[in-house]
């Protein structure tokens, strides 16, 4: 997947479903894989995630595309406590979800940094 990458594509996958799919905080892994012997740091996966949400961008774009191309959209704005990371704490912010009419099998997802952040 990624140039002299230290994790191979089956782990990665594996932490973006735990990350995203589970909603898996970094350090569970790191702690998990910590007892089995596995030095991996919240940085390599952090990285790595980001990585790979940049490769996964146009399939994204493409979701986006084809939801907003529908004969209509669903949409939810729900309000979701987002971890600041290495600054501490928490806020608030929308998990945005879009849904075409009945009958579709495909949603998308973005988590902006803003209300205001549209894409």
């Amino acid at each position: 997947m990624f140039d002299k990458a230290l994790l191979g594509r089956g782990f990665l996958a594996h932490i973006l479903v735990e990350r995203f799919g589970n909603h898996m905080p970094y350090h569970r892994p790191v702690k998990k894989y910590s007892a089995e012997g596995l030095d991996l740091q919240r940085s390599t996966l952090q990285r790595s995630t980001a990585r790979a949400a940049d490769l996964l961008e146009p399939i994204w774009e493409q979701l986006r595309k084809d939801v907003l191309a529908s004969p209509a959209v669903h949409t939810d704005d729900t309000p979701v406590t987002i971890a600041r990371g290495s600054e501490g704490g928490s806020r608030k912010g929308p998990a945005r979800s879009m849904t075409p009419g009945v009958g579709y099998q495909v949603a998308a997802r973005r988590f902006p940094r803003a209300r205001s952040a549209r894409r």
